[in-house]
């Protein structure tokens, strides 16, 4: 009698384990064309596909596979790793994809990928032309084009150097994202350490779900990744508890759909980078020209470490700046109910002049974003330590901020050296540029350690339309001097650049001591309009300047009634 040996392929509506289409897992052997094979009996059958534990299959691209998917998936289906590798061989040029489907008419519905180790094995291939930029192909490890309930879970993806690593991307037929659990080492990895990637994740649609995920970049410098995590949401995208570091972006939120980007979250996250932890983007994009771009995010219980004080020639782009969690400076559609709060923005001393070309911002709207509309925009609780320029600044350029927020925010030690294109003048802790206030805004909060070298003003105001409202407020806290300076003839508290731009204002000063900080000599009167109060508290006295008309009163409460009293108004 013969024996047969037993095969998952003998079994109907088994899964298709590889090694029974001829495939070897030793390391060594070219595996590419037994696992085509593998995928495609899966695939036809609808059946799961599986990998031996803990092997390792060499796949070999020829140049035929530049815009192409090595393993191409015809339709959605588990693919259960067992911690098996796949690793690109060396020396080989480059593929589009490892999985996946490049035709946006395959439907990979229930693509569900767990347990794999991917090699791109990227500085021994020869895909990168002399300045390293990339050479005929993408190389990404998945690339869905249509689709839902896509799972990638629980994967490792090494030594990947490309425009993107997984791809969610079908212009409105994607959807129920989930890529959690799943880590990325040694990203940008390149034989000359010149190439980077445009982002580690790219993905849209509808409820696309980031959580638990590690993205290590590869160094730091012009050759590191460019951003860890881009998303173009359009109903419901959380994206929580992911780390990593040596990116020069975390997280970008581009409101850049065919619909509004509706009830986002980024939430305790964790990132070490170069230049920003989560910038918004939002603008039109094909048919969507009206409503929101971003309409519905919390940003909340995020922590970034930002390394701003490598030198310029370290950080490609150098000319755009450095922020904690800001809007792109260039949006072209209004965002709506954006809530920023309880975010920590912790940022490297800067001991040589960093370069970036325009200001560095912080926190909030940077004052050269276009002319679109902020409506209920807050930023509240939020800490931002060593911030080199502008804090906290809600700018708009020409646009109008409608019932904003950035109050309170809590400022440790802002500082930041001078030069030419990152002007002095512009470390400030409070920065407030819009074309129009509606509605009213209130900015302000504490300031700590400052240095009267290294912040010019504690507030900036500027505003030219629409602004003449009792509901607009600038109120500081507290600002607390390591250094305080003896006079104030080259300091001003506020500081406006026209008497008919100035929206009427209220702000509160504390020095926290019994010292006393001055008597703001230059805030002349036609730096307030009528109305305006300024309190300076000390430990003993409250002194007020009122603008009534053409010049500012210094006044003096004697009782504890008065001084509630300006209190009463101020807040």
């Amino acid at each position: 009698m013969t024996l047969t040996k037993a095969t998952y392929s003998m079994i109907q509506g088994a899964p298709v384990n590889v090694l029974d289409y001829g495939a070897v897992g030793d390391g060594v052997t070219n595996d590419l064309a037994a696992l085509r094979l593998a995928v495609a009996a899966a695939c036809s059958q609808n059946v799961p596909l599986v990998f031996p534990k803990d092997q390792t299959f060499i796949l070999t691209p020829t140049v035929a596979d530049a815009t192409g998917a090595l393993l191409s998936f015809t339709v959605g289906i588990p693919v259960i790793g067992n911690n098996a590798t796949l690793k690109i061989a060396d020396s080989t040029p480059g593929y589009a994809t490892i999985i996946g489907n490049m035709n946006p008419a395959i439907d990979l519905t229930g693509l569900d990928i767990s347990g794999l180790v991917f090699d791109h094995n990227a500085e021994n291939t020869n895909n990168f032309t002399a300045t390293g930029a990339v050479l005929n192909s993408a190389r990404q490890t998945v690339y869905v084009k249509r689709g839902s309930m896509f799972r990638f879970c629980d994967n490792i993806i090494d030594r990947v150097s490309c425009t993107n690593s997984v791809v969610y991307n079908g212009d409105g037929n994607t959807a129920n994202c989930f890529v959690e659990n799943n880590l990325w080492k040694r990203v940008g990895k390149t034989p000359n350490g010149l190439y980077f990637d445009h982002s580690t994740l790219y993905l849209t649609g509808d409820n696309i779900n980031i959580t638990g995920n590690t993205f290590e970049g590869d160094f730091w410098g012009a050759g590191g990744t460019t951003c860890a995590i881009e998303v173009h949401p359009g109903y419901r995208c959380v994206i929580a508890n992911n780390i990593g570091t040596k990116y020069h972006s975390a997280i970008n939120y581009a409101g850049v759909y065919e619909t509004d980007s509706v009830d986002g979250i980024v939430s305790g996250n964790a990132f070490e980078t170069l230049r920003h932890g989560v910038v918004i983007f939002g603008s039109t994009y094909l048919t969507h020209t009206t409503g929101y771009s971003v309409d519905g995010l919390r940003v909340y219980g995020n922590i970034f470490r930002i390394r701003n004080a490598l030198p310029k020639d370290q950080i490609t782009g150098g000319t755009l700046g450095c922020g904690g969690i800001i809007f792109n400076y260039s949006l072209s559609l209004g965002v709506r109910d954006v809530y920023v709060h309880d975010n920590q923005c912790v940022y490297d001393i800067e001991t040589t002049a960093s370069d970036y070309g325009v200001t560095a911002t912080a926190l909030g709207i940077p004052e050269a974003s276009a002319n679109t509309t902020y409506e209920r925009v807050h930023f509240y609780n939020n800490v931002a330590v060593n911030p080199p320029g502008v804090v906290m600044c809600m700018g708009g350029g020409n646009g109008t901020l409608t019932n904003c927020l950035a109050y309170p925010i809590y400022i440790d030690n802002p500082c930041g050296i001078n030069n030419g294109s990152y002007p002095f003048a512009s470390k400030n802790a409070f920065r407030v540029l819009p074309n129009t206030i509606s509605g009213g805004i209130k900015v302000g909060g504490s300031v700590r350690n400052a240095d009267k070298d290294k912040l010019v003003r504690p507030a900036v105001l500027n505003c030219t339309t629409n602004s003449n409202t009792a509901d607009t407020k600038i109120i500081i806290d507290e600002i607390l001097w390591t250094d305080p300076p003896a006079d104030f003839t080259d300091f001003k508290l506020l500081t406006t650049y026209s008497d008919n731009s100035i929206p009427y204002f209220r702000a509160v000063v504390s020095n926290g001591s019994v010292q006393t900080i001055g008597d703001f000599g230059a805030f002349a009167s036609a730096q307030c309009k009528v109305g305006s109060v300024i309190l300076r508290k000390d430990t003993n006295t409250a002194r007020i300047y009122a603008a009534t008309g053409t010049t500012t009163t210094a006044l003096t409460p004697t009782t504890t009634t008065e001084v509630a009293a300006v209190y009463s108004i101020v807040n």
